[in-house]
C-alpha cells in the first residue's frame, strides 16, 4: 500500500485544481448502490459533492459534473493528466489496480 500511496504522490503533482477525493464507497458497497457520493475538494479548499454512477470512472464523473480534469486522451489511459488524489481512509479500499491503470 505504501509503494501504491508514493506512486500515486508522485503521479499526482502535476494534478489539476478538483483532484482530492474523498466519501468513496467502501468494498462490497457499491455494487448494491446504483450511485454513490463523490466529495471533490479543491487545492483552495472548496468541495463539491456529486452523485456519481456505479461504474463509471473518474474523469467521466468529472466531466459529467462540470468538476475540473483535464483527460487529454479523453479516458483511454495513455496521457496521465487525470490523476486523482484520495484521502488516506478511502485509499485504503481501493482495490489493487489493474496493469492498464
Amino acid at each position: 500500500a505504501a509503494a501504491r500511496r508514493a506512486a500515486l504522490g508522485a503521479a499526482c503533482a502535476r494534478a489539476p485544481a478538483w483532484a482530492a477525493l474523498s466519501a468513496a464507497p467502501r468494498r462490497g458497497f457499491a455494487a448494491a448502490a446504483s450511485t454513490v457520493k463523490i466529495t471533490f475538494v479543491d487545492s483552495e479548499g472548496n468541495s463539491e459533492t456529486v452523485d456519481a454512477k456505479v461504474g463509471d470512472s473518474m474523469l467521466a464523473v468529472c466531466h459529467d459534473h462540470d468538476i475540473e480534469v483535464e483527460g487529454a486522451c479523453g479516458g483511454e489511459m495513455a496521457c496521465s493528466t487525470c490523476h486523482m488524489i484520495f484521502d488516506e481512509a478511502t485509499f485504503e479500499t481501493l482495490p489493487e489496480k489493474k496493469e492498464k491503470e
